[in-house]
């Protein structure tokens, strides 16, 4: 074990003894949250049973992409938290997570959200949801649910299947998932289903590098769906992020392409962001505190 390695695996030990206590300092608040990540996890993510932990730049990016001001959501594969730390105050929150710790890590961390722990899968809900957001665990089999595509699916396919089945009409679902759905064989039902049932609203593709600091180059791609099927012709925003921040070696280079992409997106036709409420949420105390990290500027 690398010097990094054993770093990351004495934080993760320390975190796992705060967890015990029943009370914690902000001191303490912070280091869990700045520490822990998982087996296998870096400084800034991890890994986890098949979820790579999403870095904070591509969790406010899908939260200011989806247009989350206020309302009901879920994040059906929480980990530590990440997107429970990037949605509005405003917002009633929700987080499954099937890891003990990480689960009680989101509790101690983001005590606005309501957090359960267990399979989000198995878990129903007194009511449907405005947003589904998250990056759900990549490619385990999952055969022990009622799904709409099959009776065997990966594990992606199933949590976005799970999550448009818990928003309610028109509500919005923000993943982060690995570019093979898009393409796929396997997955033709899966595409089938979606285009022939709700909205496909967008697709921007992340490079490679994103997920470098969970020790992965999987390709992935944001994808954004609206529940619901219409009849009218619509088009889909389609974009390539070809800089996240960092190269593959992990170091800060240029500038993102997120905001620029964000921007796109605002602008438009085919979005479905409300501009003014936009403007006022980026510019809003809160949100610059968050969005620091896309360093977004209107222009």
């Amino acid at each position: 074990m690398g010097r990094k390695q054993r770093e990351r695996f004495d934080n993760n030990e320390k975190v796992k003894e705060l967890l015990k206590k029943p009370f914690h300092s902000e001191e303490e608040i912070r280091f869990i949250k700045e520490s822990y990540t998982g087996i296998g996890g870096l400084t800034r993510s991890g890994w986890n049973n098949g979820q790579f932990f999403t870095p904070i730049e591509v969790a406010v990016f899908t939260m200011l992409m989806m247009g989350i001001e206020d309302g009901r959501v879920l994040e059906p594969s929480c980990g530590g938290g990440v997107f429970l730390d990037v949605l509005p105050a405003s917002c009633d929150i929700y987080g499954a997570e099937l890891m003990a710790d990480a689960a009680r890590v989101s509790e101690i961390c983001y005590p606005q959200a309501t957090i359960h722990q267990g399979d989000a899968l198995e878990m129903e809900w007194d009511e449907p949801f405005d947003y589904v957001i998250g990056n759900p665990p990549y490619g385990l089999a999952i055969n022990n649910w009622d799904f709409m595509c099959g009776k065997k699916l990966k594990s992606e396919v199933a949590f976005i299947e799970y999550g448009l089945k818990w928003l309610k009409p028109g509500g919005i679902l923000g993943m982060i998932i690995p570019d093979s759905i898009l393409a796929n064989q396997r997955e033709k039902a899966f595409r089938k289903h979606i285009l022939e049932n709700h909205q496909l609203l967008a697709v921007v593709s992340l490079p490679t590098e994103t997920f470098y600091h969970s020790g992965t180059s999987v390709k992935t791609s944001l994808l954004m769906i609206k529940k619901g099927h219409t009849e009218d012709n619509y088009s889909v925003f389609m974009s390539l992020c070809k800089n996240i921040g960092w190269d593959k070696r992990g170091n800060p280079n240029k500038e993102s392409d997120l905001p620029a992409i964000y921007h796109e997106y605002l602008n438009s036709e085919v979005s479905h962001l409300n501009k003014d409420s936009h403007i006022k949420l980026i510019e809003s105390k809160d949100s610059k505190a968050l969005s620091g990290q896309l360093a977004l500027e209107l222009t």
